[in-house]
């Protein structure tokens, strides 16, 4: 069982760990500088407020220290409670403030190597500046949406997935606009029927192009489901109730709530 909070102004993960002879919590917090202190503690006494009550004394600390290595020149420190973690009390809401489909990639890529192209990059603090304003200039959303495609609900589906989603929605949006107009001559296909007017043939070409598209995503989805689902599988090799746990999810056969995929 895991509880996961992030946002650009605090990141938190706590998991609860089984397999031990009784179950740890293991929890750690992250402000990135860029965010608001004020936001990041109001957001992290909500957190607090989440999550089980009880009194974290001594006793109850498994570890605790600091990890140092020469990668950063942070250093985090960790506390390991011996806490069962009660997840069904928190509301998880799942926001996303970036989107790493593929165009946008591509322009980021774009726009980062005419940025260093154009620029002194005399240390390491500049190359990050220029790095991170090419991407929130390229991949971050003005308004952060929520979506039922979470990495729970549906964790074959990528952002190169969604992107290709959103484009077979846009090419459908064109041709039921098209498909609208009256053709002079009285055909009442709205695919365009045979008739070789200029309305008609926009309605063949639209319906051909949108047509095309949502028989790719939905070959690119299945293909997606069938890899993630497969290794799945791989990873339950020899153990069978796991295996069929996992066999009656794919089918829907559980309770129609958010669980994780797996538990540590």
């Amino acid at each position: 069982m895991y509880v996961s909070h992030i946002t650009e102004h605090l990141e938190t993960l706590f998991v609860a760990v089984s397999s031990t002879t009784s179950p740890v919590t293991v929890g750690v917090m992250y402000r990135p500088p860029s965010g608001n202190v004020n936001v990041a503690l109001s957001e992290l006494s909500d957190i607090l407020d989440s999550l089980p009550k009880c009194s974290y004394d001594v006793e109850s600390i498994v570890a605790s220290g600091i990890l140092t290595d020469r990668i950063s020149h942070h250093s985090p420190i960790f506390q390991i409670f011996d806490r069962n973690l009660d997840s069904s009390r928190i509301d998880l809401k799942y926001k996303q403030y970036y989107d790493y489909n593929k165009p946008n990639v591509k322009a980021f890529l774009q726009t980062l190597e005419h940025d260093l192209n154009n620029n002194v990059i005399d240390n390491f603090t500049t190359f990050h500046d220029i790095f991170k304003d090419c991407i929130d200039r390229t991949c971050k959303l003005e308004t952060p949406k929520c979506s039922k495609r979470t990495a729970l609900n549906n964790p074959w589906i990528t952002p190169d997935l969604v992107g290709k989603i959103s484009y077979q929605h846009e090419l459908y949006d064109k041709w039921v606009k098209v498909r609208k107009v009256k053709c002079k001559f009285g055909e009442i296909e709205n695919k365009g029927g045979t008739c070789q007017c200029p309305i008609c043939c926009s309605k063949r070409d639209k319906y051909k192009k949108y047509s095309d598209c949502r028989r790719k995503v939905k070959k690119d989805r299945r293909n997606a489901q069938s890899k993630f689902y497969g290794g799945k599988f791989a990873e339950l090799h020899g153990n069978s109730k796991k295996t069929w746990e996992l066999i009656n999810q794919i089918r829907g056969k559980r309770k129609r709530q958010t669980k994780p995929l797996f538990t540590i």
